[in-house]
């Protein structure tokens, strides 16, 4: 959540731990970013994770996101790169009409990625919606970066931006960004999933 008065007491869980998920649930507990951008952002509340709630199965995870597609003609969930042991993540991967993978410029990023192909494979994801995009560091080794661009046939970068970095750190990242670099490379990679 972006770091604001109005986000107290709002937390995804309490929509989920419903009986029956409702538009107007999931409503209460988001966030407006602003009033001109068209976004709301959803989450679970500082100092909560999945397990501050009952745990619920991956069909009420579905639910809370066929109720978001409702409501929006884009639904984002930021997953975690566990996605066999996390609902959340694999109700996402198993609805979603695509799935941007991002990749650290770093050899360790890919080694983790290719130990999760079978994973992909015996869960019957089809990673042809896959999205490849590596997220080039203002340290990276061009080395480690360049190799697994070329083994993963990876299209998109996303170069480092310091200014990012900043609103990252400060919660504001919905504040939007004067670094001409990275809001390119942005845009390019969401004009592949439009």
């Amino acid at each position: 959540f972006p770091t604001n008065k109005a986000i107290e007491g709002k937390s995804i869980g309490k929509a989920v731990q419903k009986a029956d998920i409702t538009q107007q649930d999931i409503l209460m507990n988001s966030v407006a970013i602003s009033k001109s951008l068209p976004l709301i952002v959803s989450g679970y509340n500082l100092f909560e994770n999945s397990y501050t709630y009952a745990s619920f199965n991956i069909d009420k995870w579905k639910e809370l996101l066929l109720q978001m597609s409702q409501m929006a003609d884009y639904v984002i969930v930021d997953c975690s790169s566990d996605f066999s042991n996390n609902k959340p993540t694999s109700a996402a991967m198993a609805l979603a009409d695509s799935v941007i993978q991002i990749y650290a410029a770093e050899y360790r990023s890919e080694i983790f990625f290719a130990s999760q192909q079978k994973v992909l494979k015996d869960e019957n994801y089809d990673d042809e919606r896959f999205i490849k995009a590596i997220m080039i560091g203002h340290n990276s080794r061009n080395q480690a970066s360049n190799e697994i661009i070329n083994a993963k046939n990876i299209k998109n970068k996303i170069p480092f931006s310091e200014q990012v970095g900043h609103q990252y750190q400060s919660g504001t990242l919905f504040s939007g960004t004067s670094d001409r670099a990275f809001n390119d490379a942005v845009l390019k990679l969401l004009k592949e999933v439009m």
